[in-house]
């Protein structure tokens, strides 16, 4: 599930030095640098004409995404760290 954080967290953002140099300039153009979407869904999102519509395109399109970042986080994905002892350390 991807997680993207809300339209009012982007706009609130936004008005911070540098971030739409690194987030992109609009909401849409978060959704592309954020995500790795086919072209044809960036093409679309690109050309929406408010945040909201972006977000339809990707239910519509059955893309699973939450604005609760806890809950992006599946656990079964995340490796274990095991310390054996002070120089060896297990990854599971």
């Amino acid at each position: 599930m991807l997680y993207l954080m809300s339209i009012e967290l982007y706009y609130r953002l936004s008005r911070v030095n540098t971030f739409r140099l690194y987030n992109g300039s609009t909401y849409g153009e978060y959704i592309i640098k954020s995500t790795n979407l086919p072209n044809n869904l960036r093409y679309s999102i690109l050309n929406a004409r408010h945040p909201e519509e972006c977000l339809i395109i990707l239910r519509d399109n059955q893309i699973e995404f939450t604005h609760d970042y806890p809950e992006s986080i599946n656990a079964d994905d995340n490796i274990t760290l095991t310390i054996i002892d002070k120089d060896v350390c297990l990854v599971e």
